[in-house]
């Protein structure tokens, strides 16, 4: 597998690559031609092409499109399971105090200009700066993580914060595509998601999308020449105890989720042809009742109030 290192963006050629920020991911201008990721294609699936194009960073009005603090705390566990080393290259703690124009030291406030300053400067090294809680949960989650049978069975072993790129041989469209492992002695593929509580019923509701993005995955990796397993979700508590629970996306879901891509892929193709992005309301007006379950609570609330009229209320 040929990694392709610092690239120079806009991405002009297919491939793997190292060393793109999360945030130029997230940009406009990672390809020559318009790029689209998982996270839009399960929004237009969602919702309609009106509500991709309102977020899509394709939208020179759309606002930018930065990874979710969930994203960044999931990534900056699976660092620190890594190493230090590989940790404090990406991430930074920031201080509960700093010291003032005077050296003089003072609790952090975001409006001070030395605090201002520092920030400034964290940026510009590309590090993400965590605050004492967030630090605390990732070394939470990667001390639970860590004592995975999955894990220590090498899970995540593999190529970590590498991105697949690639076009798309029907509609030319660039796909792109971040899983938090590219394996590289199988093809088993796992990505790292924070959850509130690995309960089956809130693992269940999260689900819900996340296999378009494995989908994507699997369809990039072949693409690309890389071989496809399995893929698998790691959800990991984002508070104490931290619980950790593995679940393998099973192949039919991985197929659906494929076809639904597609059908997303081809969608945004054809709006872009022809320059309009429907919503929901697209087409004739619709004739609609109310749910079943609905109309039978009315009817009792109804019947109830008809009682009391016929009584000596």
């Amino acid at each position: 597998m040929k990694i392709i290192q610092n690239p120079t963006l806009p991405i002009d050629r297919p491939g793997v690559y190292a060393g793109i920020p999360l945030r130029r991911y997230h940009s406009a201008d990672i390809t020559v031609g318009p790029c689209v990721s998982s996270s839009g294609l399960r929004t237009l699936v969602e919702a309609s092409p009106k509500h991709f194009f309102a977020t899509w960073s394709g939208n020179p009005d759309a606002p930018p499109d930065e990874p979710s603090r969930a994203m960044i705390l999931g990534s900056a566990a699976h660092h620190l399971l890594l190493g230090e080393d590989a940790f404090s290259t990406l991430y930074i703690a920031r201080p509960d105090e700093l010291a003032d124009e005077w050296g003089e030291m003072k609790p952090w406030q975001g409006n001070r200009k030395v605090c201002k300053a520092w920030l400034a400067a964290q940026e510009q090294a590309g590090r993400i700066v965590l605050t004492s809680a967030e630090l605390d949960s990732i070394k939470g989650m990667a001390r639970e993580l860590a004592k995975t049978p999955e894990v220590q069975e090498g899970l995540l072993n593999g190529l970590v914060e590498h991105s697949l790129i690639w076009r798309d041989a029907e509609t030319g469209l660039w796909l792109r595509a971040r899983p938090d492992v590219i394996p590289t002695d199988s093809g088993m593929f796992a990505d790292l998601k924070t959850i509130r509580d690995t309960s089956i019923p809130s693992i269940s509701m999260a689900m819900d999308g996340y296999d378009q993005q494995a989908a994507l995955v699997w369809e990039g990796a072949e693409a690309l020449g890389l071989e496809v397993e399995s893929f698998t979700f790691l959800f990991v508590e984002s508070d104490a105890p931290w619980d950790v629970v593995p679940i393998v996306v099973p192949d039919e879901d991985l197929a659906e989720a494929r076809r639904a891509n597609r059908a997303a892929i081809q969608m945004i193709a054809r709006c872009i042809e022809k320059g309009e992005w429907p919503g929901r309301g697209y087409g004739d007006a619709r004739v609609m009742g109310m749910g079943q379950a609905a109309r039978e609570r009315r009817a009792k609330r109804v019947e109830f109030i008809e009682t009391m009229l016929g009584e000596t209320f």
